[in-house]
């Protein structure tokens, strides 16, 4: 009997190893399940991660070209301010110039009224030496 009672606690703790192992395969599965799991999503992640990268890559280019654009046109900019300032110079010399031709055509033209005047109201003579002699008349 004695060898009966230790079949059975035999029997026994056996049936409870093989429950404890299904227990224990069964934490594993799921534990491998979640592992598998977590690293299909970091792999998928990385994934993701490559296009971010691209497009990273895409953005960082636009911005080198938007920058390039950019002085392109700071360039042309300059340049029009410089052949802007250019024209507004040769404008004032131009402007200069003609205000003084014109002052000078007025002076010129007083000048002949002022002539006109005196030699309208003045007589010119010789006298015995040879040497002209303006009168005038008020």
């Amino acid at each position: 009997m004695e060898h009966n009672g230790a079949l059975r606690d035999l029997t026994q703790q056996l049936q409870a190893l093989i429950a404890q192992s299904r227990t224990t395969v069964t934490g594993f599965d799921s534990q491998v399940k979640t592992l598998q799991d977590d690293l299909q999503s970091q792999v998928d992640a990385f994934d993701n991660f490559t296009a971010q990268e691209e497009r990273i890559r895409d953005l960082e280019e636009k911005v080198k070209k938007g920058r390039q654009r950019a002085e392109r046109l700071s360039q042309r900019l300059e340049a029009a301010r410089a052949r802007l300032k250019d024209v507004e110079r040769a404008d004032a010399e131009r402007w200069a110039r003609t205000s003084r031709e014109c002052l000078c055509l007025q002076a010129h033209a007083m000048d002949e009224v002022a002539a006109g005047l005196f030699a309208s109201r003045s007589r010119i003579t010789t006298d015995a030496t040879g040497q002209y002699k303006f009168d005038y008349e008020s």
